[in-house]
């Protein structure tokens, strides 16, 4: 018998609360990890814009892009500046000297500035002035 008096939550109460809060959390994480996602790709693509600044300065004074191999020393890009949010490397590729692309992985698909949009990842590329 329960005595009229007694405060408290009934064990029912308590449930319906917690099952609230869950589906509350649960509609809330997806929108927070794809929010981190499009940070990432933004530190990416202003990371990949400053090293395009370095690489047309370089162009500038030498009449040429530097060599693939040695890109980054080149034109001063420390091992930070070459390297994404989550240690994903940006690939450079000159088949002359005189052109360059400079890539790096998006982790959102969608986003409006990436070359093909499809695919869990898609690719977001910058190409020389020179071109």
């Amino acid at each position: 018998m329960r005595k009229s008096n007694q405060k408290g939550f009934t064990i029912i109460e308590l449930l319906v609360v917690i099952v609230i809060i869950g589906i509350l959390v649960a509609l809330a994480l997806p929108n927070l990890f794809a929010a981190q996602a499009r940070g990432r790709d933004s530190d990416r693509k202003n990371e990949l814009k400053n090293l395009q600044q370095k690489l047309e300065s370089y162009f500038n004074d030498n009449d040429q892009y530097p060599a693939a191999a040695t890109w980054a020393a080149d034109i001063g890009a420390s091992a930070d500046e070459t390297t994404g949010p989550r240690s994903d490397t940006y690939t450079y590729a000159t088949p002359d000297q005189q052109t360059y692309t400079l890539t790096a992985t998006l982790e959102n698909a969608g986003d409006k500035d990436t070359s093909d949009g499809t695919g869990p990842l898609a690719d977001y590329v910058l190409v020389s002035v020179n071109q």
